[in-house]
This record gives C-alpha cells, structure tokens and sequence, in this order.
C-alpha cells in the first residue's frame, strides 16, 4: 500500500499508518497499531497540516478492513483513535495522565513474550554511529572555545547534503534542524561558507539544513511553573510545529543556557527538561543533541559535567570536547570524547585538528578524498542493488551463490569497484541502517534477498 507521490506528507503518514494496521498480527497488535499510527498523525493534526476527521475516517474504514469492528468491537476501535489523537497537549507534550479508567477497562496493557519475537534482532539506529543515537538525546558539552558549535555544523552540514561521515564516524542523511541561540545568523553564515570551502561543497547543497536564529530576547523553552514544576513555553511548541514540518533526523540546540529556564539545581527541572526532548526524539525519529557548557568541576577533572549530574544521567549518551590535550602547545588540536554511551562501549576517544575553518581527524588519510570515495562506491552499491532488484534478479548479503558484492561488482556498470569496495560499501550502508535483509518466496521455501531500506526519516517527507 505505497502513498502516490503527489500525496501531502500528512497525507503519506495516514497511508503509512493504515498499512501498519493491515501488516499488525492479531486483533490486539492491530488496535495497537491503530493507536499509534493515530498518535503519529496528532502533531500534524493539531498544527493544521491534516484534517482531524480525514485521520478518524481513514483509520476507521481500516478498522472496518482489518475486522477490529467486531474484535474487540466499535468502541474500543473509537476510544484507540480518539486517545493517540489526544496524545499530545497544547505546547507539544506527551500527555502522560489521560488515560481514563474506561480506556483502562477496554484497552488491556499490551504485554510482549520473547517467543513471540522473529527475525533477526532490530539494530540501534544512529545519526552518527556509536556516537549519537537515534531517537533519543544527547548532551554535547565542551571546554570554553573548544568548538561545539562548529563540530555541530559540521555534523549538520553533512547530514543534510548525505557525506555519510563526520569526524570518522559514519553518519545518516536527511533533513537537518539547528537552532542558534549562541551565535547570530551572519557568524554561523561565515562558519559554513569556510566550511563548505574547505570541504569543496557548496551551500546550495544544504538546502536540507534549516537554522533558527531566535532573538537575543527570546523565552527559554522551558520555564518554572506556578506548581513548583517545569513547563514548556509557546517558543517549545513553535518548535514542535516546525519539526512536525521539517521531519528532520536531527535536532541542534545550541544551547541549554540560552533555553532553559528551569533551576539549575534541581533534579526534577532538569529530568523533565530532558524529557520534552525526550519525547520529540522518539515521537519522530529523530536524533537531538543539547550543546552545554561543563561547570568548572567539569573542565578540571576532564569530566566535562555540568553542575548537576542529572543533565548527564538523563540522556544516553554524552560526548565532551576539549582542548586540553595533557599539556600540549598545540592550540589547534582537539580530543573528541564518547563521555557517556548505554548503546555503545564508551571512551572512545578521537583527536582532531582545526584546519581552513573546520575539525578533520589527526592523522588519519585525507576525509574528502576518503569520504567522497566511500559516498560514490556507497551510490553505485545503491545503484546496482536497485537494478537488480527492479529486475527481480535478486542478491544476498550472505557469501555463497549471489553474494551481492561480487555479483554486483561483475556488472558492466560497476564502475570499476571490485567486490573488496563494494564488500566494505555494503557495510556501511547496513551500519547507517540504509540496507535490509527481506524474505520473498512461498512459505515451503522462504528465501532472503537484500534490499534498500525505506529510511525512517522519511516517513513524512517533505520533498
């Protein structure tokens, strides 16, 4: 059930939910599937980009099709679509009280047995591999003039123009969203025109990176409520409807002390913070890094934490730059540092050298020439997987009989890659979360075939 693509995004996303129901297995997975695909579609509804009641007939008349009419029945399929709707609250929230007892009585909580799981286990997604995870927040901290800001530009940069790499590490691609709330528009305009110059791109090819230069009077997104409790502000729901819009994959605010309005001190400010991203990152798939600046503590013992230890225990990962290099006179060197990583080994450590007005990996081989040879080899892996696949000719990542490099590398319009490239290409590409092993054939005899993955980023385009 593929959208047309003339079709609105919100448009796709309701057609994107109706086929999440129809795939669901049994009557349970599909009410709860048809809540969330109702849940996916309330942000667009509530900032105008669907109609309210073209999302409630459309996933009625798939109820209808998928039999949820007569189990568990009418009302339990109203009271599913009417509370994903309600899942979010005026400035962008997840409401997390509004379940009520009827809704309990009908809607069980829905429980998962291993033995009910198959395939193969799902792999964590990243923006940037073992370094910034998808769906979640990280904390970027750094040393006073160490370079956050210009790191996280350039991480911006190439994801929305699709380099694949930042600093070594390999990285998605989509739509970016940077909001600026250190640096004017003119300077980061400066810092990604020597970027860009360096990097031998141009910023025409950024029309994927969206800045948002607040005014330096803006509210914070998050202040003190009247309760005691932190509340988001009509800035933070702004926020929402433009990611609703964008759908970036990754989210930039520079900085926590330019928005947050809450007490420095307090767990429960700082928690729930965290947490409003939080729920964005999930909600749409996206990677959010938080730029801060470590606390005096933090630069001394080489932590780089804030004065609260909650802002580094409430995110899963937490990276750390820093100039201070054990002593070294070397003004222009940098050490990159995984401070903090629940889906990856942390430590990891990557030196890096300021050089024409960006970071490059000290002594490693040049990162254009590489880069650039692994984004063509990863576009003829592409390439020639599609048409192979449009052939119905199909390839495995699996050595044996059709092993995709070698088969792939033996077409005429491989371009002189040979199985070794392409072999380290297909890597790649699986590490991003770009290729998928899918079974076709009759049951009696099921087969695997590789194939490209439709990215999670676009699962409400904006192109």
């Amino acid at each position: 059930m593929n959208a047309p693509a003339d079709l609105s995004p919100a448009a796709r996303e309701l057609t994107a939910a109706r086929r999440a129901v129809a795939l669901a297995l049994g009557p349970v997975k599909k009410l709860e599937a048809l809540q969330a695909g109702a849940r996916s579609l309330a942000i667009p509804v509530r900032h105008g980009f669907i109609e309210r009641q073209v999302v409630i007939d459309g996933l009625h008349e798939q109820a209808e099709n998928c039999g949820l009419r007569d189990d568990p029945g009418d009302e339990a399929v109203a009271i599913a679509i009417q509370t994903g709707l309600e899942a979010f609250d005026a400035d962008g929230g997840t409401i997390d009280d509004g379940a009520s007892a009827e809704v309990a009585e009908i809607l069980p909580l829905i429980t998962v047995a291993p033995t009910s799981w198959s395939g193969p286990v799902p792999d964590q997604q990243w923006i940037a591999h073992h370094r910034i995870p998808r769906g979640d927040v990280t904390l970027f901290a750094g040393d006073g003039d160490a370079g956050k800001t210009l790191a996280m530009l350039q991480l911006n940069a190439n994801v929305a123009r699709g380099a694949l790499d930042w600093l070594g590490a390999v990285i998605d691609a989509g739509p970016t969203l940077f909001v600026s709330g250190e640096e004017p528009e003119v300077e980061i305009r400066r810092r990604l025109a020597r970027i860009a110059t360096a990097e031998n791109f141009a910023l025409s090819d950024l029309s994927r990176l969206h800045l948002h230069f607040p005014p330096p009077d803006a509210p914070a997104m998050a202040v003190r409520a009247p309760d005691g409790g932190l509340k988001r502000t009509p800035f933070f729901h702004q926020l929402v409807a433009t990611i609703a819009d964008i759908r970036p994959v990754l989210l930039t605010v520079d900085s926590v002390a330019a928005f947050y309005g809450g007490e420095q001190n307090q767990r429960s400010h700082v928690r729930t913070f965290v947490g409003f991203f939080k729920r964005l990152a999930q909600s749409f798939d996206m990677a959010v890094v938080l730029i801060d600046h470590p606390s005096l503590s933090g630069i001394v013992n080489k932590t780089g934490r804030g004065g609260n230890m909650d802002w580094s225990n409430s995110v899963r990962s937490r990276l750390y730059l820093t100039r201070d290099l054990d002593g070294s006179d070397d003004t222009d060197l940098r050490e990159l540092k995984v401070m903090k990583a629940n889906y990856s080994a942390r430590g990891a450590v990557t030196r890096l050298r300021w050089s024409d007005g960006r970071f490059i990996v000290e002594g490693g081989d040049n990162p254009l020439e590489r880069a650039a040879g692994d984004d063509k080899a990863e576009a003829v892996f592409i390439r020639l997987l599609l048409e192979r696949n449009t052939q119905g000719r199909h390839v495995s990542s699996k050595k044996g009989p059709g092993y995709a490099p070698k088969v792939l590398a033996e077409m005429p319009n491989a371009e002189g890659f040979t199985p070794k490239a392409l072999t380290a290409a297909m890597e790649r590409l699986f590490v991003a979360g770009r290729l998928l092993d899918a079974e076709y054939g009759p049951p009696s005899k099921r087969r695997s075939q590789l194939i490209v993955r439709p990215s999670p980023s676009n699962r409400l385009p904006t192109e």
